[in-house]
């Protein structure tokens, strides 16, 4: 959603959504969403990526966990789609804030946001809106994750402060 991409200064994204989104948004101009996300920097965390055509792309190849948690210091990062990317973040700790667009579909099965057997996630909702676009209704649904034994938390800059 448009909200979510206006607040991000750079975007984060897994080589698969990367590849999908290259093949797909360049060619589309005219408009506030496709032109911030063409011109917005990426990060595509990828060992396998060789080239990054898309515009203001690079490719984190090395120590990739590392170097988000630099670029956060400056920045506020975007995660679109990944799945496995996020999961990954998730176990770095890297997670912020949650801004889960839920449409109504079921799938039955496909790839998870959260792994199976994964670690428990205490998580305070923040926002929840009833969206319309083209692709139908979704419901926007935002999170915080929230470390034990504390009770008050706000996002300043892409960093989640918090007091207990």
């Amino acid at each position: 959603n448009d909200a979510v991409l206006r607040e991000a200064d750079a975007m984060v994204l897994g080589r698969e959504t990367y590849e999908g989104f290259a093949a797909a948004w360049p060619s589309r101009s005219g408009d506030p969403f496709s032109d911030k996300f063409n011109s917005m920097p990426k990060y595509v965390v990828s060992s396998t990526l060789e080239r990054a055509d898309w515009n203001n792309s690079t490719i984190l190849d090395d120590d990739p966990f590392g170097r988000i948690r630099s670029l956060k210091e400056e920045q506020s990062l975007l995660v679109w789609g990944s799945p496995a990317l996020v999961q990954g973040l998730i176990a770095e700790g890297l997670v912020d804030d949650y801004v889960l667009l839920v449409s109504p579909i079921v799938l039955g099965e496909g790839k998870r946001l959260f792994p199976p057997g994964g670690a428990k996630q205490e998580t305070k909702i923040t926002e929840s809106t009833i969206l319309g676009d083209l692709c139908g209704p979704k419901i926007r649904v935002g999170y915080w994750p929230i470390a034990a034994g504390l009770s008050a938390c706000a996002i300043v800059r892409g960093r989640l402060l918090c007091a207990r």
